[in-house]
């Protein structure tokens, strides 16, 4: 067994402290997994003057997205399908007091699936429940 295989720096003998000159060893943050609907999540440098950061109760939200790769059903049209999977359908964004639904696909069109025409219909009858409701703080709890 190689004895400065448990080195992360791989510096010094084994006896040696395995700390870099003049600093301390960080853990690196761990990656979270992105999924392809969410907003990437920015950390403090990134959100320093950036011009085109929308604030977070106006960022739009995801209502409906594609299946996973394997459960896309390949049909007519589609070529490979696996570039649509898991991104969004169905976006609400918010626009001052009121709500734009973006469509990723043409529930409408003449050649479209009969499914997506209910889409249509469910946006028209709904559109009151698609406001933009500020969460409600938590209540405060009380230790006794």
């Amino acid at each position: 067994m190689d004895p400065y295989a448990e080195r992360p720096t791989g510096r010094g003998s084994v006896d040696d402290s395995d700390e870099p000159t003049g600093r301390k060893i960080v853990e690196a943050e761990l990656l979270v997994k992105q999924q392809p609907w969410e907003a990437k999540k920015l950390n403090e440098e990134e959100m320093r003057n950036n011009f085109s950061l929308i604030p977070t109760e106006l960022r739009p939200d995801v209502i409906l997205r594609f299946a996973e790769n394997k459960s896309l059903l390949l049909d007519g049209l589609l070529d490979k399908g696996g570039s649509l999977a898991e991104h969004a359908v169905v976006v609400n964004a918010h626009l001052g007091n009121g709500s734009v639904l973006l469509f990723g696909n043409n529930p409408v069109y003449r050649g479209e699936t009969v499914g997506t025409y209910a889409m249509v219909f469910n946006a028209i009858l709904n559109y009151q429940h698609l406001q933009n409701k500020p969460i409600p703080p938590a209540p405060p709890t009380e230790k006794q």
